[in-house]
């Protein structure tokens, strides 16, 4: 696939939308590379000619400050079971309010830990996850509950975890965490 690059994108209302044919994304390991220096996305989106294709892995080079509110689409939403963050700028892929990964149902890695830029990424663990990040102050924000079968690395730098769900009652495989925040919007929530 073609590498996509994003160089200093403003209008933070608009979206972007990569568009493939069914053909071009049918394999069981596709991977986009998204190249990215001083922009601000509102919605990065994936399609194809039925949108039943999509891509398995998503690479984002991240080569200066850059942010993106929602990244998802169609079959991708499902497909893309890998995110790889890497580069020395910081990203924003969602925050603490904003959707970032969570359309990405098929997730079951993230990992930033080529990245020395500051990473924040908000996603929703339909799965057992594996995250890691590297040397930034790093900021990951999950909408479910974590338990035994996540792993967690969050590499050097200040990092902290942020969770709206549950923590479960095993021991967990959190490493290099200098912050963990339990959010509840007034129901009861177990740590």
């Amino acid at each position: 696939l073609v590498d996509l690059n994003l160089k200093t994108l403003t209008d933070n209302t608009k979206k972007t939308v990569l568009s493939y044919t069914d053909t071009a994304v049918s394999g069981a390991s596709d991977t986009q590379t998204v190249t990215v220096e001083n922009s601000v996305v509102n919605a990065l989106n994936f399609t194809s000619t039925t949108g039943n294709e999509g891509v398995e892995t998503l690479d984002f080079n991240i080569a200066s400050a850059s942010t993106f509110v929602s990244v998802g689409g169609n079959a991708t939403n499902t497909e893309t079971s890998t995110v790889n963050v890497m580069g020395a700028g910081s990203v924003e892929l969602g925050n603490k309010t904003n959707a970032g990964l969570n359309a990405l149902t098929g997730l079951k890695t993230f990992d930033a830990s080529a990245s020395t830029g500051n990473v924040t990424a908000q996603m929703t663990l339909a799965n057992d996850m594996t995250i890691k990040t590297g040397t930034g102050d790093d900021v990951i924000v999950v909408n479910n509950t974590i338990d035994d079968k996540d792993t967690i690395d969050l590499g050097d730098g200040t990092d902290t975890l942020i969770t709206t769900g549950n923590v479960g009652a095993k021991a967990l495989n959190i490493s290099n965490l200098e912050k963990l925040v339990v959010k509840t919007s007034g129901a009861a929530n177990t740590v």
